[in-house]
């Protein structure tokens, strides 16, 4: 996600105005091919790991959560179970955050390079040409960590998620 945000910025602070933009916006291509295979080689190696935290984690808290509904009946018994609640949250959270802030990061690119101005205005054919084709390839929607390849891990997903989990605790109840 680091390397994303520093490419993120690179991109913002380009200038595209030199004798040299076609060369450093062919550079900048080059990065951001290699970055989209690192995040494609990331998502073959954590596909699975992550659909099988997550199918872990919603369970283990929904039983939590359902556990804690029944059993309290003093303050003491909270504290007992808040240890047990807060590390079912922390996992879900630990395996959804990272991979949808680098879907976040990913998506902000194109817009970045979009907004340069110096890329698209005075025209030059070549560096306007190179710019369409870094727009082009920054149209890859499915960039991120999936869910055994079936749910991108995206912000949306994560608060959908979050919603219906509790809809389901308050039904449970």
């Amino acid at each position: 996600m680091l390397e994303m945000r520093y490419f993120n910025e690179e991109i913002s602070k380009f200038n595209g105005s030199g004798e040299e933009a076609s060369e450093k916006l062919i550079q900048h291509l080059e990065v951001y091919s290699n970055l989209v295979s690192v995040i494609r080689h990331l998502d073959v190696i954590f596909r699975l790991y992550t659909f099988i935290m997550i199918v872990i984690t919603i369970p283990s808290m929904i039983f939590t959560l359902m556990m804690m509904n029944h059993r309290i009946h003093s303050f003491f018994d909270l504290i007992l179970c808040m240890p047990t609640i807060g590390l079912c949250a922390f996992s879900f959270f630990a395996v959804t955050i990272a991979p949808a802030r680098l879907h976040d990061e990913i998506s902000r690119t194109k817009g970045y390079l979009c907004q340069n101005r110096s890329i698209w205005f005075p025209y030059r054919k070549e560096v306007y040409l190179i710019g369409n084709t870094l727009c082009s390839h920054m149209e890859q929607f499915d960039l991120g960590v999936s869910v055994w390849g079936f749910a991108l891990l995206s912000r949306p997903l994560i608060l959908g998620r979050t919603i219906i989990y509790f809809r389901l605790f308050r039904r449970l109840q």
